[in-house]
């Protein structure tokens, strides 16, 4: 996929969170399933003194808010692309009991993770509702390296991969991409797209549209394997089915 649509890409996601942040935030206010089990592996660190947690593609900061609750005290830093979502987010989290906190406003597809966190590394690197929005296996592969790279030695790095694709309620909600371009004026090079992805629509305003792409098993070993991990797993975040899968990952 080359820079241009990559770009182009990234522009309907910005678009999107800048017009509906709000109703987006009303909606995105509980704990995901499988965040118990995130939760579970770092117990025994976080008894042992306040965790650095980096929440890569924080949102409105809900992970903090449930992290806050299970554990406690902790440094927090947020990243995400949005500015409105950032706003969010710190709103959230600055009256949290116990947590320091650090919100930055990023795009990771101009700027290296590392040097967003200032060549830091965490004890806790949390990735959730993010990669299904970074354009081109090479960017998702980059990324899932950078989130490697900054996660400390025998830290604990996790990553979910929302399977939208694999349920009728969203692929109802799935727009053309031909249809998409007659009604914008800066079309989307239909030939650099990828497999697996798509244009969703929110809720049943198939105008407010925002690019996701599918992940399958497949390439989320590919791009854990790309990384250099030494070790990873693999599981679902609702008992019963694949809403979302999480990637544990320790260097």
């Amino acid at each position: 996929m080359n820079r241009q649509t990559v770009d182009r890409l990234n522009r309907v996601n910005r678009e999107f969170y800048s017009e509906h942040a709000a109703e987006w935030d009303q909606v995105r206010d509980r704990p995901w399933q499988g965040w118990e089990r995130v939760v579970e592996e770092v117990r025994p660190a976080a008894a042992r003194g306040p965790l650095s947690v980096l929440d890569v593609g924080c949102g409105n900061g809900r992970f903090a808010s449930y992290l806050n609750e299970q554990l406690g005290e902790f440094d927090y830093t947020g990243i995400d692309s949005s500015a409105r979502l950032v706003e969010l987010a710190r709103s959230r989290i600055e009256p949290l009991s116990g947590v320091v906190s650090r919100l930055v406003e990023v795009d990771l597809s101009v700027r290296s993770l590392g040097e967003s966190v200032g060549g830091r590394s965490f004890d806790l690197v949390v990735a959730f509702g993010l990669l299904h929005h970074v354009p081109s296996l090479t960017l998702r592969s980059r990324l899932v390296a950078d989130l490697v790279e900054v996660t400390a030695p025998t830290g604990l790095l996790v990553v979910a991969f929302w399977q939208f694709a694999e349920f009728d309620r969203f692929r109802r909600r799935l727009v053309d991409w031909e249809s998409f371009n007659r009604t914008h004026g800066d079309p989307i090079d239909l030939d650099q797209l990828e497999a697996g992805d798509y244009l969703l629509a929110w809720g049943d305003d198939r105008r407010a549209v925002r690019y996701c792409h599918w992940s399958g098993p497949a390439e989320i070993r590919e791009l854990i394997a790309s990384a250099g991990a030494a070790s990873s797993e693999l599981y679902s975040g609702r008992e019963g089915d694949r809403f979302n899968l999480y990637a544990l990952i320790r260097r």
